[in-house]
């Protein structure tokens, strides 16, 4: 591959970093809008752990993130890390981990929370700026910040 080619690819993966990056402060800053725009037209937003089904088309996600759906989460800091991803051309692929201390709003109050999980996610490049394509959360554990993640015995 030439140095052009490699140049274009390092980019495309730099911009893909930031792209992860705003989701996770627009998402944890509730800048709803700006995170909307994240999104393709056509994407898919899929989190099994909190949705019945896929969201399928932006006007879906949007109706998803500006609903009471999420109106639970009070407050939630993303981590994210190891990425892995791979570029081809217009489109690409992603593998995230992700912990957040969040907050969650519940009928006996407030729970802190530990959140753990992997990201999966494509990406396309529309008129010169990357989105996301799809977006799949799977939920490695969901667990009171007192209690931790490891089974007591």
């Amino acid at each position: 591959m030439d140095l052009e080619n490699r140049t274009t690819r390092l980019e495309a993966v730099e911009e893909i970093k930031k792209l992860r990056a705003n989701y996770c402060y627009f998402s944890d800053s509730f800048q709803t809008e700006a995170l909307i725009d994240l999104f393709a037209e056509d994407a898919v937003f899929d989190f099994p752990a909190w949705l019945p089904e896929k969201l399928t088309g932006k006007a879906a996600i949007a109706t998803f993130f500006l609903s009471s759906s999420s109106a639970a989460l009070v407050m939630a800091k993303h981590h994210v890390t190891n990425p892995v991803i791979e570029v081809n051309g217009d489109t690409a692929t992603g593998i995230w981990y992700a912990l957040a201390p969040t907050t969650f709003a519940l009928p006996e109050g407030s729970a802190a929370m530990w959140l753990q999980g992997k990201y999966d996610e494509e990406y396309v490049k529309i008129n010169g700026t990357w989105k996301f394509k799809m977006l799949k959360f799977d939920l490695t554990f969901l667990c009171p910040y007192t209690d931790g993640w490891a089974t007591k015995g």
